[in-house]
């Protein structure tokens, strides 16, 4: 992920519901700085997130001409539900994944143990592109261990992933050598071996002649949801819905634009839904706060 701007609401097959209630995570997650990118784990009690610019953040200062100076950086948070539903005050994740530079959270699996993030990396703390898991056991975390995808690229330096609620699918977005636009949807399955298939484009049928990125596979399976730049939205990025249609991934319904109601004049690009399907989590610029984390309830058609 790379600084990207994130906005989000819903609809039910092109069907958009008003007056959603929306309501900030607190003061336990929101700060004066950026919190971006929220993953929740299976059982919604805990939400790993970026956090941009604290001070607390690796390699936040950097030295320049003899001074300390901000740098740009995001590390991954986390914060703890209590029983009255608040949020507790996040800590800042004192593991090797956080980095001197963007370091986002991606998934985790069915017990919440173990967490998906962007990057690679090595004992000499070099990062890399790619994806790694972490396990946490004896209350730390493990040193993160790469993903092995098969041929894995990205000719842009802009990169997001949605991993199934299996653990055994990867949406990634990408520029490669076979995409259609600028940044292509692209799919990765876990092989018996453990490795990832190389990534395969999901087709002309979702993908455009533009921009698809931040995308979000439901836990269906089947529905994605992705922002794009492509001609008649209503912004500089909408969002988007498509359901696959079979199991070749790359026969897709035309994607729906999420409205004038649920998109705006700037960019939408990103959410994620909680696993019990009746809210989602999203990021918004708060006016004198930067970006800030808030939850939207659904509708109970949801």
């Amino acid at each position: 992920m790379r600084r990207l701007f994130f906005l989000i609401f819903f609809v039910m097959a092109g069907t958009v519901f008003a007056e959603l209630q929306i309501a900030s995570l607190g003061k336990g997650v929101n700060s004066r700085y950026d919190e971006l990118a929220p993953v929740l784990s299976p059982d919604g009690n805990t939400i790993f997130f970026c956090r941009e610019g604290h001070p607390d953040n690796v390699g936040v200062r950097t030295i320049v001409e003899g001074s300390s100076v901000l740098r740009d950086d995001q590390d991954i948070w986390v914060s703890h539900k209590k029983a009255d539903g608040t949020w507790t005050e996040a800590e800042h994740i004192d593991a090797p994944f956080n980095s001197r530079t963007y370091d986002f959270p991606i998934g985790t699996s069915a017990d919440g143990k173990t967490l998906y993030i962007g990057n690679t990396y090595s004992k000499d703390g070099k990062v890399s592109p790619g994806v790694s898991k972490t396990r946490f056991a004896k209350g730390k975390w493990s040193f993160p261990e790469p993903l092995r995808i098969v041929n894995f690229y990205n000719e842009a330096n802009l990169v997001n992933y949605s991993l199934s609620a299996d653990e055994r699918t990867l949406i990634l977005n990408l520029q490669r050598k076979d995409t259609v636009g600028r940044m292509d949807l692209y799919v990765s399955f876990l092989q018996p071996d453990d490795s990832w298939s190389e990534p395969m484009n999901l087709g002309n049928e979702i993908n455009s002649a533009f921009m698809e990125v931040t995308p979000f596979l439901a836990a269906d399976g089947k529905t994605i949801y992705f922002a794009s730049n492509r001609p008649g939205g209503i912004g500089q990025f909408d969002m988007y819905m498509s359901r696959r249609k079979d199991n070749t991934w790359v026969h897709w319904t035309e994607p729906i634009n999420l409205g004038p109601q649920i998109n705006t004049v700037g960019n939408d690009i990103n959410y994620v839904i909680a696993p019990t399907g009746d809210y989602a989590i999203f990021a918004s610029d708060t006016p004198g706060r930067g970006k800030d984390l808030y939850r939207i309830a659904l509708p109970q058609e949801l």
